[in-house]
Parts: C-alpha cells; sequence; structure tokens
C-alpha cells in the first residue's frame, strides 16, 4: 500500500502520485521520477511503472528533505555525483525493506 503522506522529522509531508511523468515536476523544468518540496511540504512521483520503482522515487525525494531539513552535508546535493550516490542509497532503502518484507509491494 502506498502512502498518502510522511512525516519526516515532524513535518508532514504529502505525497503526489502522477500518472503522467510531466506532472511529477510542478515548476516544468524537466522530465523526473520525483520532486520534493519543503516549502509546500510536497513530495511528487512518476507512478506509471513497477511499483518498486514508485518506492525508491519516494526514498530518493524523502532523503532530499531529510537533506535539507537537517543540513547533513552527505545528503547535500551539490553535484551530478552526489545527487547519484542519493539515488544508490535509496535502492539500497528500497530493495532492503522489500527484500526483508519490511514493505509489502502487493
Amino acid at each position: 500500500m502506498k502512502p498518502e503522506s510522511l512525516n519526516i522529522m515532524g513535518l508532514p509531508i504529502k505525497i503526489v502520485y502522477c500518472e503522467n511523468i510531466a506532472d511529477v515536476d510542478p515548476d516544468k523544468r524537466g522530465l523526473f521520477l520525483g520532486s520534493a518540496d519543503v516549502k509546500n511540504q510536497e513530495i511528487r512521483v512518476y507512478d506509471g511503472g513497477p511499483i518498486e520503482y514508485t518506492w525508491q522515487s519516494i526514498f530518493h525525494e524523502t532523503l532530499h528533505i531529510m537533506g535539507e531539513l537537517t543540513k547533513l552535508q552527505f545528503l547535500s546535493i551539490d553535484s551530478q555525483r552526489k545527487h547519484d550516490e542519493l539515488d544508490c542509497l535509496a535502492n539500497i532503502m528500497a530493495d532492503t525493506l522489500i527484500r526483508n518484507n519490511l514493505l509489502r509491494i502487493e
């Protein structure tokens, strides 16, 4: 079951699932699988592929929000390399939770 919202460090974050990838970025800067907006307390994710990809995007965007809220340097996305590393971490998190039945995807 996909969540409608998350509580991240006491901040309620609404999750918007987009069937059209063009709707993920409300600013229309490009085609993204996910976007995070702390100010508007919203995560938007593309939900047109396998559920595993949707969860990976939710984790990825959650890490973006955590990074913004905490100012932790290792979560700071100031280069493509760091963004790719964050993506890898989100993949690992989703895979681990799914494989250990801590996150059910049925």
